[in-house]
């Protein structure tokens, strides 16, 4: 018989004989994505010539969600962190003395609740009084759907004293 045979097991009671004619009924389908899209000739996978064969270039997508802090409030809009993995908080140069914590949900509109990690600590990136800086997000905050900014000491609000426009880049 030519082609391709082979036994597969199944614990210790049966035994099914595989026979394929060619190796090409054994092939699987994949599909290749780049920046959330799957690869056409309109979106392709960035190559570029290098000695000894093809260096592919991974790109990392990356969107500015402008949120707002109103004036007397301490959270921010909601957004959606569900294709992302990182992000960057870039503080206004107006921010009352504050650091910024993370409420999230599970839904979107849903019940927000303060972030912790695994030790019961909250998660939050230190800002303080320091403004006009553009801060990486704590790794355990890419771990939530959806997100709301929280202005925060030590866990309890700070309601900001106008309306602050924090810009989120989040990245995949």
């Amino acid at each position: 018989m030519s082609g391709i045979t082979g036994l597969i097991t199944k614990g210790l009671q049966s035994i099914i004989e595989v026979v394929q004619n060619t190796h090409d009924d054994l092939n699987a389908n994949a599909n290749i994505q780049v920046g959330n899209a799957d690869v056409t000739g309109a979106n392709p996978v960035p190559v570029t010539a290098a000695t000894g064969g093809l260096t592919v270039t991974a790109l990392r997508a990356s969107v500015v969600e402008a949120l707002t802090i109103t004036a007397g409030a301490a959270l921010s809009d909601e957004f959606d962190m569900s294709d992302y993995v990182a992000g960057d908080l870039y503080i206004p140069a107006a921010w009352t003395n504050a650091n910024v914590g993370f409420y999230v949900a599970t839904a979107s509109g849903g019940t927000f609740v303060p972030a912790y990690d695994d030790n019961h600590n909250l998660i939050q990136s230190v800002v303080g009084a320091v403004t006009s800086q553009a801060i990486a997000f704590p790794p355990e905050a890419a771990g939530f759907r959806f997100v709301k900014l929280w202005s925060q000491l030590a866990g309890v609000n700070v309601l900001q004293g106008g309306d602050r426009a924090v810009n989120v880049e989040l990245k995949s």
